[in-house]
């Protein structure tokens, strides 16, 4: 991985410089607070302090239709009530205020290390939530609050420089300019499945996993929360289908509209395929479908069979969006089941593609080649086995690959709280060079595994515990902040999440993603050159 500065210097390609500013203080007095600007790449806690060479604007480049955010630092002598408010952006035309969302950034204090990663900054307080800013807001004094200015660039914007102000009242105001580029960003290019979890988020909430409250929340905030990040949740949330015990047909149809505890499956499908997510995750499961007794093997043939049809008779509008993971991570012990699940779906019409989160190393691909449509190795792995990937690309099946928390999250890019904010983002520019194509990661709030707790009181996940430890004579548990958790739950069930700036950085991956793309067949040197710089995991 690259080698990042404590401070990390500001987006270095502009298309138009900024404009300079002065750093706004309370007019005809002495300064009761700093304002300055930092870029997203950059953590700002709350003991930042302003540095000598500090940004006098949150100044941002964008494409049309990206979202690109940055930060207002402010530090405050003493305790302060702002109502942060901000302008229209003018210059070719007019980005309005509209466009633009305010976050107060919260902290999360962090108990533990993720593995790999040396010791805490400050009083181990991180930044990552993002609190939207819907009123007033008391900063504290003496600490650092950093407040996060998102555009969304209008897809018409003319290209050309925007200036526009954001006023903190008390606290000051300091410019926002943003520098439009003639080219359009895409979140949907390079395909990012995240799995969401209902169960860890009704607990975290408190209610029941079908509350209507809740149900709505889902389909009315987090949803479209998740669309417009590029992040697809994998299955449709609220949709499971009954299962005929003795057949294994799958019905979607709705229950009654009264019927207790119950959801409109098919009614929550179709509100989700609508949403236009470019992946939907179909059911095919070693635990599902599971009426009359589990089938991980999948040797219940003609059960298997109907479920396969029934999915695919579901999704068939969609065909080509879909995908099963059947088996996870599978080995030589289990690629048979692999080639059994992948057979019984491919009886189906339209046939569900088949994903492995496996590396095309020489047995896999002698055993698999034909059961799996889209390759998906953990990162690490993607490197170790260059012929495989070569033959992987030379069928013209897609390459995605997914990372976790493991004993290489020192050496390789990851989405933990506390490594480099800029790592999440990188995902993307890495993938780009490499011709990989998705992301898959497990847990978009699988908060606490098997023993839930909020990410509030500890983000803190345990991936698994190592044997393979020849460090201190024994095992040693692996695990990270934020691992399989770019969301934390509110108390409201009808806006039951908010984001992470670390879910902000896998959008600006995706977004960076497409523009290299667009680059690298527009001006092949720029793009290799830019691209170079990139390290190798």
């Amino acid at each position: 991985m690259p080698r990042y500065r404590r401070r990390p210097r500001r987006r270095h390609i502009t298309w138009l410089a900024a404009a300079l500013a002065a750093a706004a203080v309370l007019p005809g007095s002495a300064a009761a607070a700093e304002v300055w600007g930092a870029s997203v790449n950059e953590k700002v806690f709350p003991h930042s302090v302003r540095p000598v060479d500090a940004a006098p604007e949150v100044a941002l480049a964008a494409a049309r239709d990206e979202y690109e955010g940055g930060f207002a630092a402010v530090r405050a002598d003493a305790t302060v009530t702002v109502q942060p408010t901000i302008s229209d952006l003018t210059g070719p035309g007019v980005i309005p205020a509209s466009s633009v969302e305010l976050f107060r950034v919260g902290y999360v204090r962090l108990k533990s290390r993720s593995t790999g990663v040396d010791g805490h900054e400050g009083d181990g307080r991180y930044p990552d939530p993002l609190h939207p800013i819907t009123g007033p807001i008391t900063l504290p004094g003496g600490e650092t609050t950093p407040i996060y200015v998102l555009v969304h660039v209008p897809g018409a914007a003319a290209p050309g420089a925007y200036r526009g102000t954001l006023d903190l009242g008390p606290a000051g105001s300091i410019p926002v300019s943003v520098d439009v580029a003639p080219v359009t960003a895409s979140r949907d290019q390079y395909q990012m499945v995240v799995r969401f979890n209902q169960v860890a988020l009704s607990k975290a909430l408190g209610v029941e996993e079908r509350d209507p409250r809740l149900v709505r929340g889902v389909y009315e905030s987090l949803l479209p929360m998740l669309r417009a990040h590029g992040v697809n949740p994998g299955k449709a949330p609220y949709s499971t289908p009954k299962v005929d015990e003795r057949t294994w047909e799958v019905d979607y149809s709705n229950p009654p509209p009264h019927a207790t505890g119950t959801v409109q499956r098919d009614s929550n499908v179709a509100r989700f395929l609508a949403m236009g997510f470019p992946r939907v995750e179909v059911p095919f499961l070693a635990n599902f479908p599971q009426a009359g007794g589990e089938d991980r093997q999948y040797r219940a043939e003609s059960r298997r069979r109907t479920a396969a049809r029934g999915f695919a008779a579901r999704f068939a509008g969609v065909a080509g969006r879909t995908f099963a993971l059947p088996v996870d991570e599978p080995n030589r012990r289990t690629y048979d089941d692999l080639v059994r699940a992948s057979g019984q779906l491919r009886s189906a019409n339209p046939r569900i593609p088949v994903v492995v989160t496996e590396a095309p190393h020489p047995e896999a691909l002698a055993r698999l080649r034909d059961a799996v449509d889209i390759w998906v190795p953990a990162i690490w792995d993607f490197f170790k086995v260059p012929e495989g990937v070569r033959q992987v690309r030379a069928s013209g099946r897609p390459l995605w690959w997914y990372t976790y928390g493991s004993d290489t999250q020192r050496y390789t890019p990851n989405v933990l709280i506390d490594k480099p904010s800029a790592e999440p983002r990188m995902l993307g520019w890495l993938a780009a060079r490499e011709g990989v194509d998705g992301f898959l990661y497990w847990g978009l709030n699988n908060w606490g595994g098997q023993r839930f707790h909020s990410p509030w009181d500890d983000p803190w996940f345990k991936s698994h515990t190592s044997f393979r430890n020849t460090c201190g004579g024994g095992p040693r548990v692996v695990g990270g902040n934020g691992e399989a958790s770019l969301i934390y739950p509110t108390t409201d069930p009808l806006n039951p999440a908010i984001g992470s700036q670390r879910l902000e950085a896998r959008r600006d991956g995706a977004e960076d993603f497409s523009l290299l793309k667009q680059l690298e067949g527009a001006n092949g040197a720029l793009y290799r050159k830019l691209t170079a710089g990139i390290a190798t995991p």
